[in-house]
């Protein structure tokens, strides 16, 4: 296992990994706006335009902005590899996890019952990493 400053890494810490467990190309989302809190929170909250009322925490103005543009930074979860590279890696698996918990919760707030066995799993994976996207926000 590939370790990152002495902890445990989970997959190989280079440019071009073949080890990657997840569809699709990590790297894509290098350059994008990542959200700090995930995109499908912020769309139960939002009216019909996709808009959300938002407070400065610093002036306490109010404003309504689109989803796209709220709680999102670009490049906020990508990091550079050893190799010198950016790395999408972690922003394509919080999307990965956010993704399945979307559609978990969607379920439990229309319910399907009895959910899936996937989703059973999902929804608690989602909650135990919203603690994380807290420290790297800090």
């Amino acid at each position: 296992m590939t370790t990152v400053s002495g902890a445990p890494y989970p997959w190989p810490v280079t440019a071009t990994s073949p080890e990657w467990p997840l569809p699709g190309d990590p790297d894509a989302s290098v350059g994008a706006r990542h959200h700090r809190v995930p995109r499908f929170y912020l769309e139960r909250f939002a009216n019909e335009r996709m808009q959300i009322a938002t407070v400065d925490r610093r002036t306490r103005a109010r404003r309504t902005a689109a989803i796209r543009e709220t709680a999102a930074e670009k490049d906020f979860y990508t990091a550079i590899n050893t190799e010198g590279a950016k790395d999408g890696k972690t922003e394509h698996l919080l999307s990965h996890i956010e993704g399945n918990a979307a559609r978990a919760i969607k379920n439990i707030l229309n319910p399907v019952f009895p959910l899936f066995p996937r989703g059973r799993k999902t929804a608690p994976t989602c909650a135990c990493s919203l603690p994380s996207r807290k420290y790297a926000a800090s």
